[in-house]
This record gives C-alpha cells, sequence and structure tokens, in this order.
C-alpha cells in the first residue's frame, strides 16, 4: 500500500484508431520521488471519474513490473513502473500522513537541448522565463483547421524554442493572457523534444503540463539570477583631481551697456570701472574724458570733450553696491555701519569708509534688466565686484643694486684646552723615521710678563659684486 499525490493523469488513446487503451499517471510520494502507474482499461471506469490532479490518494494490490527498454516517451525516468490490476484499490486519502510536496520535476539545463532531442525514450521536464511570445497561428491541414502557439523560454544565456498544438496551444495561449507577460515563470513537464529545422523545439504531448509562475524552488533561484543579470555592473570610481579653468571675462564699455539692444534679454555683463563718486548728501560728482583725463563739457544734453576729436567710451553711470560684495572688502556689513552711528544725530551721517572706494578700478558683474533695455534706465544693480589687477614688485636682474660687504678681520684662536699637553708624542707613537725636533721648555703664565704678544694677521674680504 502507497500513500501517493496524483501530479498528472492522462488518457492512452490510439493514435490512428483512437481506442482507449486506458489511465496514465505520474505519481509523487512523501519522499519526493516520482513513478509512473498504468491502469488498463478493463480496470479504470470508476477510476477516471473519480480521479484529480494535485489531490492525495491510497492505493493498495498493485503491480510493479520493469519496463521492456523499447518504450518510447515515457514520462519517468525510472525502471520500474505501477501496473493496477483487478483488485487493485484506488482511494482518497481520508487520515493525515507526511506532507507531499505538490511538484516533483526531473529538470534539464536548456543548453543540453540538443543532445536530448537524440533520445526518443523520455519527456523532460525544463524551467525558464517566458519571452518573444507570438500570436496564435490557424492554419489548415487536410481540410483540418488546426492552431500553433510559439514562445521560448530562457535562463538568462540560452534559450529553447517551445510550439504547442491545438487545444493546449490553446489553453496555454489563454492563461498567458490573463498574466503579466513580462514576469511569466515556467516549468514545463514532460515535454517532447524533437528537431524541426535543425533547431531542437519543445512541444506538448498528452502527459505535457505546464505550471505558471509555481511556488517551487528552481523558479525562485531564476528570477534572482535574473535579477542580478539585469543589474550593471559597478565601475570602480577614479578619484580625478579638479581643475579650474578659469574663462576670461568679456569686457563691455558703458557705451555698449547703454546700447544694447531690445532683444538682448536679462542677464549679466562685465565692465571695468573706476568708482568717482558715492552718492551722499553733499551730491558731489566729476566727470573727465577717458582718453585725456580733461573735464567733459555738458552740452545738448550730451557730455563732450573739449579736447578737439575727443572720445569717451565709457561714460559714467550709477552702480548700486550689494550689501554682500561691500562686506567682501570692507569687512563690515549695513548692519555693522549702522550700529557704529549710536548717537541719533550721526544716524545719518555718511560712514567715512565707503570713501575707501573712490579712485579704485573695479570689474562689476552687472545685472541687465528690463527696465535698462526697454525704458532706458541707467541704474545698474551689480552683481558680483572685482578688484583690478594688483601691481607686483620689480624683479628686474637689471635694477638690482650691488650689495657693499664692509671689511672685517678673522681672528685665529691659537689657545688651547687643558688636555693639550696629554697628546702623545710623535716620535713615541709612529715607527716612520722622523727628523729631530728642537725641545722647547713651556714656560709658566706670568702676569708680570711685559713682552708683546705678535701682532695678529688681518685678513681683507673683497668687495663682491652680486
Amino acid at each position: 500500500m502507497c500513500r501517493v499525490r496524483v501530479q498528472s493523469f492522462w488518457k492512452g488513446l490510439n493514435r490512428e484508431s483512437q481506442e482507449f487503451w486506458g489511465v496514465n499517471m505520474v505519481l509523487i510520494d512523501d519522499s519526493n520521488d516520482r513513478i509512473h502507474a498504468f491502469a488498463n482499461s478493463k480496470y479504470c471506469d470508476d477510476l477516471v471519474k473519480d480521479i484529480k490532479e494535485g489531490e492525495v490518494y491510497v492505493i493498495s494490490n498493485f503491480k510493479v513490473k520493469d519496463y521492456l527498454g523499447d518504450e518510447k516517451y515515457r514520462a519517468v525516468r525510472n525502471k520500474k513502473h505501477i501496473y493496477f490490476t483487478a483488485h487493485t484499490q484506488f482511494k482518497k486519502c481520508t487520515n493525515g500522513g507526511l506532507q507531499i510536496e505538490n511538484y516533483a520535476f526531473d529538470l534539464f539545463h536548456l543548453e543540453d537541448i540538443g543532445k536530448l532531442a537524440d533520445d526518443n525514450r523520455f519527456l523532460i521536464d525544463m524551467v525558464g522565463k517566458v519571452k518573444n511570445v507570438q500570436e496564435l497561428i490557424k492554419i489548415k491541414k487536410n481540410d483540418v483547421e488546426k492552431s500553433l502557439f510559439k514562445f521560448e523560454i530562457s535562463n538568462g544565456s540560452s534559450s529553447v524554442p517551445v510550439t504547442f498544438f491545438d487545444e493546449f496551444g490553446q489553453l496555454v495561449e489563454k492563461q498567458f493572457g490573463s498574466l503579466d507577460a513580462k514576469n511569466l515563470y515556467v516549468i514545463i513537464s514532460c515535454a517532447k523534444v524533437g528537431r524541426y529545422e535543425g533547431t531542437p523545439p519543445l512541444s506538448n504531448y498528452p502527459a505535457t503540463r505546464v505550471f505558471v509562475n509555481p511556488k517551487h524552488y528552481s523558479v525562485a533561484e531564476l528570477k534572482m539570477s535574473w535579477t542580478e543579470k539585469k543589474k550593471e555592473p559597478v565601475k570602480p570610481s577614479v578619484e580625478r583631481e579638479e581643475v579650474v579653468v578659469e574663462i576670461p571675462r568679456k569686457i563691455l564699455t558703458v557705451k555698449k551697456i547703454k546700447n544694447l539692444p531690445a532683444n538682448h534679454g536679462e542677464g549679466n555683463v562685465f565692465c571695468e570701472v573706476t568708482v568717482k563718486r558715492i552718492s551722499d548728501p553733499k551730491n558731489w560728482f566729476f566727470r573727465k574724458c577717458s582718453g585725456c583725463d580733461l573735464e567733459l563739457e555738458h552740452e545738448g544734453g550730451k557730455f563732450k570733450c573739449s579736447r578737439a576729436n575727443g572720445c569717451d567710451e565709457s561714460g559714467s553711470i550709477a552702480i548700486i553696491f550689494p550689501d554682500h560684495e561691500i562686506t567682501k572688502i570692507i569687512d563690515k556689513t549695513v548692519i555693522d555701519l549702522h550700529a557704529n552711528c549710536a548717537d541719533e544725530a550721526e544716524e545719518d551721517k555718511f560712514p567715512e569708509i565707503l570713501n575707501t572706494f573712490l579712485k579704485k578700478k573695479y570689474t562689476i558683474n552687472l545685472c541687465i534688466n528690463q527696465d535698462n533695455i526697454q525704458k532706458g534706465s541707467t541704474v545698474y544693480d551689480a552683481h558680483e565686484i572685482f578688484l583690478g589687477p594688483e601691481e607686483g614688485d620689480n624683479f628686474d636682474p637689471a635694477g638690482a643694486t650691488v650689495l657693499e660687504v664692509a671689511d672685517c678681520s678673522i681672528v685665529n684662536d691659537n689657545s688651547t684646552d687643558g688636555n693639550g699637553n696629554q697628546t702623545p708624542q710623535t716620535g713615541n707613537s709612529t715607527n716612520m723615521k722622523t727628523k729631530a725636533r728642537k725641545r722647547i721648555e713651556p714656560v709658566a703664565f706670568s702676569t708680570s710678563d711685559n713682552s708683546m704678544p705678535p701682532p695678529l694677521k688681518n685678513i681683507k674680504v673683497e668687495k663682491i659684486g652680486k
């Protein structure tokens, strides 16, 4: 007696006469082993009525036979199969027992399909992701209407074509149509492998079953590997040193700024200006020619140079300096300047520190707006203020002066330390032959000695031109 789950069953028919031969089954036990069972048409009248795929049954009084070896398209790779007899009992299990899995497959790699196509003894199981689904193809053969449903299954590196025929293909096509076509994973069980125009496709057989998105470990592994293959490889980041490229500014004259066309639009431009005055209650000003520094004369609403052919390309405009740019130059904000005027009497007094802007050249990033272009306003807002180029020191070698070195004397110090007399004599410390030397007896130092020391030698240092 065995307790088994029916994974699939199908009727055995004569291909030509369509005579009913019996019922075939794929059974699974609690060890996840599979075996093929066959019930002859003589003993399966009640069996055909009651059997359902996926249900658990108890089978007893059956025979186990060996395959003869010449059978084709066997559903299970097992040397033995179960054979029903007149005494076999096949009943639905009503008592509990060990868990039996819903599915059991003998999966093959897609890359092995070429070898499997040359062996027609067995049907095979394969898992893959569905892609390249085609519309149902309807044809007529010998005045009989037939249909084909084609698609491919892939594991990410290899693909296998699949063709299902007639009613079976229509059922699978209908099932695919009700699901997300981009996320279809299938296990095709007991598929037939053949060759068509050199390509080994999978096709359906009476035992074939298609499990769409089943809860099986092989589908979970395929989804995981498919996701990892889609991920782009992480490129090693290479630290690059940022190089600041200074783009030369385009400097506009005041004349060009005032004559900007109407279609110029709002934006920023650069101009070089020299601060001539700062608007204060005294309202003083001075206009001079940029070419000769003469004061300009006001004639007919325009300023002209009194010198012949004089021309003023720069002109005069009013610029509003922003607080943040003033702070960068004088290191004080408007609030700081206002706070210095503690007394009410000095609150309206013009800050003297702002006079530091006078008579200095600046490059200013001006904000050009519609009032300047269309309405002719000569009051401009400064966006950035840049100081003019600083004057560096003169490093011309020709202009360097010769450094005079004063005369100095170098005194030779002939004094010796207290251990000077303790050194060994040369005559006693070497084997070399030496000439006789005159011995000089040391004389004790006396403060009463009035003898003059020899004069010191003066060494002059020449002047060296640098």
